[in-house]
């Protein structure tokens, strides 16, 4: 049983780390005066 928290923990913690890095990323790209129409050319 510790070991199926012990993953859903690792799982859960990882999804919030990517949430974060995107909307820093988001963020950032807003910060520099990009409209976003560059981005979803690529």
């Amino acid at each position: 049983m510790m070991t199926i928290g012990g993953i859903a923990l690792g799982i859960g913690m990882l999804s919030v780390d990517n949430s974060i890095v995107v909307l820093e990323n988001i963020y950032r790209n807003r910060s520099l005066g990009g409209d976003g129409t560059e981005q979803r050319r690529l």
